[in-house]
C-alpha cells in the first residue's frame, strides 16, 4: 500500500467500472437487480476477461 493520498492506489477499480459502465450499465434497463446482477457476471466473466487478459496471468 501506498501513503495516504497516492491517488494511484485505485486507478485499476476505476478503470475497471469506467468500462463496465459505459460498455454495459449505461446503454441497458434492467426489470430487476437480479437480471443486473447476472448481466453483469456474464460479461465480466464472459468477455472482460476473455479480451482483456493480463499479462501477468498468461501462462507460458
Amino acid at each position: 500500500m501506498s501513503r495516504k493520498g497516492n491517488c494511484w492506489d485505485s486507478a485499476v477499480a476505476e478503470s475497471f467500472f469506467k468500462t463496465l459502465n459505459c460498455a454495459l450499465i449505461y446503454h441497458r434497463k434492467f426489470a430487476n437487480r437480479e437480471i443486473a446482477k447476472l448481466e453483469i457476471f456474464i460479461y465480466i466473466e464472459g468477455f472482460y476477461n476473455a479480451k482483456r487478459i493480463h499479462t501477468n496471468i498468461i501462462e507460458i
